[in-house]
């Protein structure tokens, strides 16, 4: 995760040309940020999965190679990584990369059927596919409701829309902010905005160049089972990936708010910032990419 000023990025995708082993590299704008990635390395720690330093320098190499900038580790805002599940036959002798990103369902003798491989952009399709096999099992009708379903926050999204608009700018909202509540709430939003009508400090920013506001640390509370300041702040908003501090420096004012909504005691509170620094920090060492003193130290709101 990089600057889009950093990269020289606008509104438009980049595909850079090919890399020495035939892989292909996408420079994405991404909220207030630019995503470069992906590499692709068969093996690592399952239960605690980090970008290495050798997948960064390897992007690296490629970014400066083709553009016309010269970054360093320094200004890399956040890295990520994740596990994909991927079929391939015993027989095969293709690598990860080569191999497909299908999905296959399977059934068992014994009756137990199983989903393998896929990926999250069709994870819709994937489900279908699943209940379908069930349902013919069972002698049943195939039906498709998801299809037409709509999603949540949807509904009625045309009127909540200009509501959020005029009603947004009332507690001095940015636009960014504005439409940030829209995209990721959709008609929800309005009750974020109610929350902020029974208290205006909530419309406060909770990073200064981000657009998230502290009245959605009680929404993910109320409405998104948020039990943790990891929940809020990597789970239901994007923080860790969009600022620098990967959320260090406001961990603390979360766990405030959320030990008003959960009833924490003061021990339980300070237990909940300790675990959240102690996952942060973790990463960030084994991507050789150590949080400043600031970020640990002296927290800004």
């Amino acid at each position: 995760m990089l600057s889009r000023e950093d990269v020289r990025l606008g509104d438009a995708a980049i595909v850079l040309p090919e890399t020495d082993d035939q892989r292909i590299l996408f420079i994405v704008p991404w909220e207030s940020r630019a995503i470069f990635g992906t590499t692709d390395t068969g093996s690592g720690n399952l239960d605690h999965p980090t970008a290495t330093p050798e997948d960064i320098a390897y992007l690296l190499k490629y970014l400066n190679r083709y553009l016309s900038v010269k970054l360093t580790r320094e200004q890399i805002v956040s890295t990520y990584v994740g596990y994909r599940p991927l079929v391939r036959s015993r027989k095969s002798q293709r690598t990860t990369a080569r191999l497909s990103r299908t999905h296959a369902v399977l059934e068992d003798p014994n009756g137990l059927v199983s989903i393998v491989g896929g990926k999250l952009t069709t994870y819709r399709l994937m489900a279908q596919d699943t209940v379908d096999v069930l349902r013919k099992r069972d002698g049943a009708s195939l039906r498709h409701p998801t299809e037409t379903l709509l999603l949540h926050g949807s509904i009625g999204w045309p009127t909540a829309e200009l509501t959020l608009q005029s009603k947004g700018a009332t507690p001095g909202l940015s636009l960014q902010t504005i439409t940030h509540l829209g995209k990721s709430y959709g008609s929800e939003a309005l009750n974020i905005l109610e929350l902020i009508e029974h208290d205006a400090s909530l419309a406060a920013l909770l990073i200064e160049d981000l657009p998230y506001i502290r009245a959605e640390v009680i929404y993910a509370c109320r409405h998104e089972m948020a039990m943790t300041p990891y929940d809020v702040l990597a789970r239901r908003t994007s923080i860790t990936l969009e600022d620098r501090q990967r959320g260090l420096g406001i961990v603390e004012e979360v766990a405030t708010i959320m030990a008003a909504e959960h009833g924490w005691t003061p021990d339980e509170q300070e237990k909940m910032v300790e675990a959240y620094r102690a996952v942060i920090e973790r990463q960030m060492a084994a991507e050789h990419l150590a949080p400043t003193r600031e970020a640990t130290r002296f927290p800004t709101v």
